[in-house]
């Protein structure tokens, strides 16, 4: 067994620390993307909610129908 000479320690050390940021900026990354479904998917329930509670009939009176829908959701989902 031969002993290492200062560069290559110093190489294999470098090496080492470029493959452990490598993997944590793949786990950043994954991360990120996961974050950012969940808050599109946020986003996509709010508006979607928002667009029900809007509704109003013919003379302009709330939908009452829509905002139980909504309230009907919500309490199914605190359910699960």
């Amino acid at each position: 067994l031969q002993k290492m000479s200062a560069y290559e320690r110093a190489k294999k050390v470098y090496e080492r620390i470029q493959e452990e940021k490598a993997r944590e900026k793949i786990i950043r990354q994954e991360e990120r993307e996961k974050r950012q479904a969940n808050f599109q998917m946020y986003l996509h329930s709010k508006k979607k909610r928002n667009k029900a509670l809007r509704k109003c009939n013919k003379k302009g009176q709330p939908n009452l129908g829509a905002q139980v829908e909504i309230i009907l959701e919500k309490l199914e989902k605190e359910d699960k």
